[in-house]
C-alpha cells in the first residue's frame, strides 16, 4: 500500500549568509538555580519562495552564555528517539498547505564564540510542501531550568514564550507545484525489498531527479542504516529498485526522500513504503 507523507524537509539551491529577522531575547530568564541563558534567537531567512522539487536549507543560530560552558548531552526529540543537543524545533503552529501540523527537530553545533558564551546553529530544510508560516518555538540547551515541566535542569524541551517575552522568529513559505512522492515494497527473498514508486510535479513527472532509499520507516531515517541506496527517476517519472538490508528493517519498511536533511532530523519530502 502507497502512503503519501509529508514533513511538518531537496536539493539545496541556497544558503542565505546573513541571518536576518533576529529576534533579540533579552527576557529570556532560565528560572531558579545554575542555568544557561538564551541571548537571541534568529533564522537566516524571513521569506522562502519554492516551486516544484526545489529545497531550501533555512539556517537557525542561538547565542547561548554559560559560565561553567554549554555541554552536549543526550535529549529526548520524540517519543521514541534522541539525540545529542542543544536542539530547537521549528514548527508550523497553523498548519501547512495540506493542512496537518508540521516540526522540525534542527541539531545545533558551535559555530562562533566559545562554550562559555557562542553561537549555536543548524539548518533545516522546506519545499514547496511546507507552505505557511515556521515559528522557531522551543529549545532544549545546556542547564536551562525544565524543573517546573518534570524534567531535572537541561533535560527537557522548554517553549520560548515560558522563558521570555521576545516574539519568536518566523520564516513565510509559499510554494506552488510541489514535487510528491510514492512508493510501495515488496518481499522478494529473504531480507530483500524491491521498492517501486513515482515522482511527479503536478501533472507532469519529475525526470531524472535522485532518490535516496533509506532503512526503517520514515520517522527513523537518521536511524541504523542509513542510505541503502540511491535511485535515478525515468523520463517518466518512475523509479524502481532492490535492496537488501537486516531483518529488522525489512520488517520495518524503508522511506524513500529526496534532498538533503541538513542538521535537522527530518527531511522535506519523502514516501515511506511498508514491507
Amino acid at each position: 500500500m502507497t502512503h503519501l507523507r509529508r514533513a511538518g524537509l531537496g536539493l539545496a539551491l541556497a544558503v542565505p549568509l546573513a541571518l536576518v529577522g533576529v529576534a533579540q531575547a533579552r527576557a529570556l530568564t532560565p528560572g531558579p538555580g545554575p542555568a544557561t541563558t538564551v541571548s537571541s534567537v534568529a533564522l537566516g531567512s524571513a521569506r522562502v519562495s519554492l516551486t516544484g522539487a526545489r529545497v531550501r536549507l533555512v539556517p537557525v543560530s542561538v547565542h547561548l552564555v554559560d559560565p561553567a560552558g554549554v555541554q552536549r548531552h543526550p535529549a529526548s526529540t520524540d517519543e521514541e528517539r534522541s539525540t545529542s543537543c542543544p536542539c530547537v524545533r521549528v514548527e508550523q503552529p497553523f498548519g501547512g498547505a495540506s493542512g496537518g501540523r508540521a516540526a522540525r527537530t534542527v541539531v545545533l553545533r558551535l559555530t562562533g564564540g566559545t562554550a562559555q558564551d557562542g553561537t549555536w546553529s543548524g539548518t533545516f530544510p522546506v519545499s514547496a510542501q511546507d507552505a505557511g508560516t515556521w515559528l522557531v518555538r522551543s529549545l532544549i540547551a545546556g542547564t536551562i531550568d525544565t524543573r517546573a515541566q518534570g524534567f531535572p535542569s537541561g533535560t527537557g524541551w522548554v517553549r520560548l514564550s515560558d522563558v521570555g517575552t521576545a516574539q519568536p522568529p518566523a520564516l513565510r513559505v509559499t510554494g506552488r507545484a510541489p514535487l510528491l512522492l510514492t512508493a510501495r515494497a515488496r518481499l522478494v527473498r529473504k531480507n530483500t525489498l524491491r521498492v517501486t514508486g513515482t515522482a511527479r510535479v503536478g501533472r507532469r513527472p519529475a525526470a531524472g531527479i535522485v532518490l535516496q532509499v533509506r532503512a526503517l520507516t520514515c520517522g527513523d531515517i537518521e536511524g541504523p542504516g542509513g542510505v541503502l541506496r540511491r535511485v535515478r527517476t525515468s523520463r517518466a517519472g518512475t523509479f524502481s529498485t532492490v535492496v537488501s538490508t537486516s531483518a529488522f528493517a525489512i520488517d520495518s519498511g524503508v522511506c524513500v526522500t529526496y534532498g538533503p536533511t541538513g542538521t535537522s532530523l527530518q527531511t522535506a519530502l519523502y514516501a515511506s513504503a511498508g514491507a
